[in-house]
């Protein structure tokens, strides 16, 4: 039995893993992830985009289930946050809103891209809430890959996912310049 030591950013913390213990996957990912980090310095930055983008990519393909289930209560939990809070949504949320729009939300398959109101709400709390170039992109990222997915042949269009589709595009295109 091997003991791994891991020391976090600020050099206080060690977590040991035993490698016996954790299930073929997850040694498969530890033994992924290792390879990522083995030639980059011990202390890496937060700021780091392209290894955190590695890392999480190399999660989703080893436990792919378990981050599309998580990726859709993310999704829900953040609309119904929506709901409660409105304009107050903080930017996690309301990033989780953006890439959930055309995505069926319940049992009964609703949209939020049907929901006039709401995609009005969720424009409001983008132009509120994006403050910086960074936030502005994902929020837009996740409207246009909504427009995308409306325009798709297999997506059961409505005249109300049509118009708000408009409405999410003419947006963009007035706030794309925030991004570039």
């Amino acid at each position: 039995m091997e003991n791994i030591q891991n020391q976090n950013s600020q050099n206080t913390e060690k977590i040991e893993i035993n490698e016996a213990d954790l299930s073929h996957q997850a040694a498969d990912l530890y033994n992924d992830l290792m390879e990522i980090f083995r030639y980059r310095p011990r202390q890496l930055d937060w700021n780091m985009p392209e290894n955190m983008n590695q890392v999480l990519e190399k999660i989703r393909k080893t436990f792919p289930a378990y981050s599309m289930v998580a990726k859709a209560q993310r999704i829900a939990r953040s609309v119904q946050a929506l709901r409660l809070v409105g304009e107050k949504l903080d930017f996690v949320r309301l990033k989780y809103v953006c890439y959930g729009l055309a995505s069926g939300l319940d049992w009964e398959g609703r949209r939020l891209i049907d929901d006039e109101k709401l995609i009005v709400l969720i424009l409001k709390t983008i132009e509120k809430r994006c403050n910086d170039k960074r936030r502005w992109k994902v929020c837009l990222e996740g409207l246009f890959k909504c427009i995308k997915k409306v325009a798709n042949p297999n997506f059961t269009q409505s005249e109300s996912s049509l118009k708000n589709a408009k409405m999410i595009k003419s947006f963009i295109a007035k706030y794309k310049s925030n991004i570039q």
